[in-house]
């Protein structure tokens, strides 16, 4: 069984390809190359094809939708139509390749389109988690279940993914996704300021998607750029390390309140950073025991390698269980559905 997972992160594109156990393919292509070149990732996978499944790049994502299913209109609700940021482009460009190759090309869910977590807590909710950190979720419970020798449904655990961009935290109880912080709805991130006091929303003129990556903890400084800041030393920025780490602690402080776990499993570009991974696991010990992610890819991401075995899960490969536990197949509907305000909104 020949799959590669795809995750469109922030600051990196990965590709991660499996053929019965053996890596075949294992990249990573920073993000904004990938935009002013794609033909860098197309070359990468062109060479490696044939494949019996390519999983995402997804985005917000859908329910799982095979690409020669796909009308423009999923693309809209993976993206937002108008957006300059370098990894969404990178997406929509890999969308139209996929399909003028006709390739076997699958979308996944978002944590809000999964039954699993309770309809009230969906409301006025958007994002919950993008399908990049469900893909991250699944891989985190086949590695508790597989050190645990648990089965998927007596796993409880939260995930906290701690990206170059945002942080998000997923709840999952018995093996289901019942709760969820995304990295938009929640705290700060690096980058992003998470959620948005509506006080200060409704006084923001409209504005492209890039704001959503600015006003993060990276923010709090004025005297370096993002790129610029040191991440082996954030501790020399006390404003920048103290609302990364605080706000990430808060995340999971939010999902205690509905999942019980005595563990917390961490993820994520920064969480592989010492000086980070070593504050989390000390700060977050008061929650459980803190462990991190685990992956065989030596340069794809915790996501590629998620949405991987979710692919062989979904051509009924080793992980089909994993992929029924999760009620993956049993998503339904779009990030719209559970707005209860009276606004229109741009879809």
């Amino acid at each position: 069984m020949r799959v590669i997972g795809i995750d469109p992160g922030t600051k990196g594109f990965s590709l991660l390809g499996i053929d019965n156990d053996k890596i075949f393919l294992d990249e990573m292509f920073p993000t904004e190359e990938i935009v002013k070149d794609a033909n860098r990732l197309v070359s990468a996978l062109e060479q490696n094809l044939p494949v019996d499944a390519i999983i995402g790049p997804s985005g917000y994502g859908i329910p799982v939708t095979h690409i020669k299913d796909s009308k423009d209109s999923d693309l809209e609700l993976m993206l937002p139509k108008e957006s300059e940021i370098s990894v969404n482009e990178a997406i929509r460009s890999f969308y139209y390749f996929g399909k003028e190759k006709k390739l076997p090309l699958y979308f996944t869910p978002g944590v809000i389109h999964l039954p699993t977590v309770p309809k009230y807590r969906k409301s006025n909710r958007m994002d919950m988690g993008t399908a990049d950190k469900l893909c991250c979720a699944a891989l985190a419970l086949e590695q508790y279940s597989k050190y645990h020798k648990k089965p998927y449904s007596e796993c409880s655990f939260i995930f906290l993914e701690v990206g170059y961009g945002f942080t998000a935290a997923i709840g999952i109880q018995n093996g289901k996704v019942v709760d969820a912080v995304g990295g938009t709805s929640g705290f700060s991130g690096f980058l992003s300021p998470g959620a948005i006091d509506s006080e200060l929303a409704i006084r923001i003129p409209k504005e492209p998607q890039g704001v959503l990556f600015t006003g993060g903890a990276a923010g709090t400084t004025q005297e370096l750029s993002p790129q610029e800041l040191p991440l082996n030393n954030l501790k020399a920025y006390p404003d920048v390390w103290n609302t990364l780490i605080e706000s990430a602690i808060k995340d999971i402080a939010i999902v205690t309140t509905t999942t019980e776990a005595q563990e917390i499993i961490i993820s994520g570009r920064l969480s592989r950073i010492p000086q980070i991974r070593e504050e989390l696991t000390n700060r977050l010990s008061c929650y459980g025991k803190v462990v991190p992610l685990t992956k065989k890819a030596k340069e794809a991401s915790e996501g590629a390698e998620g949405a991987m075995i979710i692919g062989i899960g979904l051509l009924g490969g080793k992980y089909k269980e994993l992929i029924e536990t999760l009620e993956l197949l049993d998503a339904r509907g779009t990030m719209y559905d559970y707005i209860t305000m009276k606004v229109r909104l741009d879809k």
